[in-house]
């Protein structure tokens, strides 16, 4: 009987020894865990775990498990672990920051809108405060990741921080958040209130570069370039910027001295760093060029083309010079900038080739424009440029006389709802191909359309007078050159120096009239070209529209019975124009003239000067029968 109770002594002395196993284990991890001996300190928990599995400390050591892990960056274990404290062992005293650790290895998992759900249910009712300010600006991370605003998570954890320079970072990430919210007047309220010597100098310098940007918003320049002066020797990235500033800043108010010293200051700045120092004469030349301070532009712009065997250079450079050679009237040179740029092939290909399509199409050369056109296409262009090119290519092809696929491709643009802002100018090339090809009463029809969207625009007004011209319908041009001058009278202040304009006017309505036998009309509408053509000391070109209305003017004239006019105008015609197919015509006819005017000299001398030309058999017989009457 007395082996019972010896046995029952052992068991107990055991079951003290295993208490006093776990509860040490688990001291031992926890001063592992607390010196950050994060290694030791998981081996100690896991054997409290494996060796005492019904121990009253498995639920914290699972949880220190988790967190653990989650120090060591072993994030997918920690998510389980988390998971299975949350799940099965519910009765440890840390239950309450499980969320939080969760949110926090989600974030790390990349798993942002999971992080977020466990973040705000540890938000919901937080343990201890020590937690709140990482919880709240894991939360804004997970936010930004998410494409939503940081904002209240930002400034919860900066309201309830002792002083917001303690939490430089969170403050760092709320300004620049206000900022991209263009609320200004926030920034300055925080900054206003901190003193930024107290802020940690890794975030100082972003904190008053933020507030710069605030205040040049707030147009008060002078504090905002007492800043950005202040942060000029800051890091490089902000540097950069605060020099940017400064020097928009001086180009704004055209103080090229002051421009000439920050440029000097930035080179000194970011000596040694290339690429940077590329970066701050690219921004300077843009923004030269968009104040168009050409010579400025071309000079910052050029330095860093130069470096582009050595740094990797923007394609924007290579584009905006390509621009200023074409001001210059040095496309050639433009076109060997883009073609470099084309074959380095460092992006923006699209715009590349569709740049060097337009200098291409301006210099004439249609079928290289065509394929850059092209190549623009295959590249997916951005929205806005797609349509620009495609009426580009409509264009090229329409000018090397393949107008047949001009209106196809003006088709496909319009069936795709392609036009993006350009159906006025697709409407006008279509007319125009309409016209090569033949198809006047398209033609006719497509500028009545653009017409109803530009009726002040007398060039396209003129362009439907020459259609329908061509068409045959003579009294239709004559309405449409009285729509022409009435449009032309109340635009006279835009158009008051097209003369050139109103002579083509003039030319259609003397032809359209001599057509319709309104001889006075047309001798009244091209009497100009009679006066200009007696004043012209420089010679004449047989290539204008002279020669033909001084030929249908003496012809009118001749038809009126104004013989003697007509005599005139038609031998100063045969005069100017020996050559002209119409210089036979005229001959013939200012000879009927001075014949009808019974001044037969006159006429047998124009008959004789008429047969030294290459006249058929017909013309021969006339002049002759003429001559001999």
């Amino acid at each position: 009987m007395k082996i019972i109770p010896l046995l029952l002594m052992v068991f107990a002395a055991l079951a003290v020894e295993a208490r006093e196993n776990d509860r040490d284990l688990f001291r031992q991890a926890e001063t592992r865990f607390r010196n950050q001996e994060y290694e030791l300190a998981l081996d100690r928990y896991e054997t409290l775990v494996r060796n005492h599995p019904y121990s009253r400390h498995v639920p914290d050591a699972q949880f220190r498990i988790g967190v653990t892990q989650y120090r060591l960056g072993r994030h997918e274990n920690a998510l389980r672990t988390l998971r299975r404290v949350e799940s099965r062992f519910r009765s440890t005293r840390f239950l309450a920051y499980v969320p939080f650790w969760m949110g926090l290895t989600q974030f790390e998992l990349e798993r942002f809108a999971e992080a977020a759900d466990s973040l705000d249910r540890f938000l919901e009712s937080p343990p201890e405060e020590d937690l709140l300010s990482r919880a709240y600006l894991y939360r804004a991370l997970a936010a930004q990741e998410l494409d939503q605003t940081p904002r209240p998570y930002l400034e919860a954890l900066l309201e309830g921080a002792q002083t917001p320079e303690s939490e430089p970072y969170a403050l760092a990430l709320l300004l620049v958040e206000y900022i991209r919210q263009d609320d200004f007047g926030r920034v300055l309220e925080w900054y206003e209130q901190i003193d930024p010597e107290q802020v940690d100098e890794r975030w100082r310098g972003r904190v008053v570069l933020y507030a710069a940007e605030a205040y040049r918003a707030a147009d008060r320049q002078d504090r905002a370039i007492e800043l950005y002066e202040r942060v000029s020797d800051a890091s490089v990235d902000i540097a950069t910027v605060a020099l940017q500033r400064r020097f928009q800043t001086a180009q704004a108010d055209g103080d090229d001295e002051e421009l000439d010293r920050i440029v000097r200051e930035a080179e000194e700045r970011l000596a040694g760093r290339q690429r940077v120092l590329a970066d701050f004469w690219t921004r300077a030349g843009i923004e030269s060029f968009r104040r168009q301070r050409f010579d400025r532009a071309g000079l910052y712009l050029q330095r860093v083309w130069d470096l582009r065997d050595s740094t990797e250079v923007e394609p924007a450079v290579a584009l905006y010079l390509a621009e200023l050679d074409e001001r210059r009237d040095e496309r050639g040179r433009a076109i060997e900038i883009l073609e470099e740029q084309k074959a380095r092939d460092t992006g923006e290909r699209a715009r590349v080739a569709a740049r060097l399509g337009a200098l291409y199409l301006a210099e004439g050369e249609y079928e290289r424009a065509e394929e850059m056109f092209l190549l623009a296409l295959e590249e997916d262009p951005v929205d806005g440029l797609e349509s620009q090119v495609r009426y580009q290519l409509a264009l090229a092809r329409h000018r090397r006389s393949d107008s047949d696929e001009a209106l196809a491709t003006i088709g496909a643009i319009f069936s795709e709802g392609m036009t993006g802002g350009l159906s006025t100018e697709l409407l006008r090339l279509r007319a125009a191909a309409e016209r090569t090809v033949g198809r006047y009463s398209d033609a006719g029809r497509t500028l009545r359309e653009y017409l109803s969207a530009r009726p002040s625009d007398l060039d396209g007004r003129l362009e439907y007078m020459k259609v329908l011209f061509l068409e045959g319908r003579h009294e239709r041009v004559l309405e449409a050159a009285q729509e022409l001058t009435e449009t032309y009278e109340q635009e006279q202040e835009r158009y008051e120096e097209r003369p050139e304009l109103l002579r083509r006017r003039d030319y259609l309505v003397g032809l359209s009239a001599t057509a319709l036998g309104e001889y006075d009309r047309a001798a009244e509408a091209l009497s100009g070209f009679y006066e200009e053509h007696r004043e012209a000391s420089d010679g004449h070109d047989a290539e204008s529209i002279e020669p033909y209305a001084l030929f249908y003017l003496g012809f009118a004239r001749y038809r009126l019975g104004e013989y003697g006019t007509a005599t005139d105008i038609l031998r100063d015609f045969a005069s100017a124009y020996g050559d002209h197919r119409l210089t036979g015509r005229a001959l013939y006819t200012a000879a009927w003239a001075s014949y009808n005017d019974r001044r037969f000299a006159d006429s047998e001398e124009l008959l004789v000067r008429l047969l030294d030309h290459d006249l058929d058999e017909s013309a021969e017989v006339e002049t002759r029968y003429l001559l001999g009457r």
